[in-house]
């Protein structure tokens, strides 16, 4: 055991399914928002130095409206405590499939009211070590609450990665490569203003800090375009923060399993990717020949698109 409190157990989990060490947190959050701040409090205290943490259990705050059906109006400061606890801790929501609510106080009517409790947080590390990690909402009976069930799985390693375009490769080829040329050119101009402080070296110094903020900002947008989240504003370049935003995508963005035609799921990866290529395939024979009888039924554009 890493620790615990009234609120929470940490745990260290060893297996030879696993590629390293998991630490994992087990919460039941109190009711009340100064309760809570005991919680966050222990669970930072727990959070590793490195590798993967996964915290999950009902937390008992949503963070967003969304997130509940009825009663008491939404409380933007309770989740505005449990957003600062993930930033602090550098966790971020797993997602989840299945229903939308995971705890219903089981009340006939308008009295029903519905929220989303419990959830899986965990770090940028799980990619890293290459752990797809999903979460499903089982059925609440006869409890209020639904199950969680969490599913791991070690990503293959040497597989094909997808072809993904990013714009700064048309500014310029290895341009992470040139920032770091700019940085260093800057450094010594830096250096000479230092020692001789003459107008040439002043006006080194000025075209280098140009070059450098322009290869910065080519590199802003390569983290821009790959992260795909709203950007900060100005004076944050390349953070921490979205480099874990392209992780979490990543992570969300795996495929954990998918229904065939016949209503049966499929969870392997080569059983998936072998019913996606089968639907593409489908796809692009629908297609082509809605076109061609496009074409048929218009002669009139056939000249058009020869033209």
């Amino acid at each position: 055991m890493v620790g615990e409190g009234a609120q929470h157990a940490s745990f260290l989990i060893y297996h030879n399914c696993l590629p390293i060490t998991v630490t994992i947190s087990v919460v039941h959050a109190w009711c009340t928002r100064e309760e809570r701040r005991a919680l966050w409090s222990g669970l930072l205290r727990d959070k590793p130095l490195h590798g993967p943490w996964l915290v999950g259990g009902d937390f008992n705050v949503v963070v967003e409206a969304g997130e509940k059906k009825r009663g008491l109006p939404f409380c933007l400061l309770e989740a505005l405590d449990f957003l600062d606890f993930m930033s602090s801790a550098e966790l971020f929501d797993a997602g989840f499939s299945g229903s939308s609510f995971m705890w219903c106080n089981n009340r006939l009517g308008r009295a029903r009211i519905w929220k989303r409790l419990d959830r899986l947080l965990l770090n940028a590390s799980c990619y890293d070590v290459g752990l797809a990690v999903s979460v499903s909402h089982l059925a609440r009976d006869p409890s209020d609450h639904s199950r969680l069930l969490l599913s791991v799985k070690t990503l293959e390693e040497g597989k094909p990665r997808p072809f993904r375009f990013i714009n700064a490769w048309t500014t310029h080829a290895r341009f992470r490569d040139v920032v770091q040329r700019a940085e260093e050119a800057v450094l010594e101009a830096e250096k000479r203003v230092e020692e001789d402080g003459s107008s040439d070296a002043q006006e080194s110094l000025q075209r280098a800090n140009v070059e450098w903020r322009r290869c910065l900002l080519v590199e802003e947008n390569f983290w821009r375009q790959t992260a795909k989240v709203l950007w900060l504003g100005l004076g944050d370049k390349n953070t921490k923060f979205f480099h874990s935003a392209v992780k979490q995508r990543r992570l969300q963005s795996f495929v954990h399993w998918i229904q065939d035609d016949q209503g049966n799921w499929i969870a392997s990866e080569k059983g998936i990717g072998a019913l996606l290529r089968r639907a593409l395939v489908l796809w692009l024979f629908v297609i082509s020949h809605l076109f061609l009888g496009f074409i048929i039924h218009y002669p009139q554009t056939n000249s058009r698109l020869r033209q």
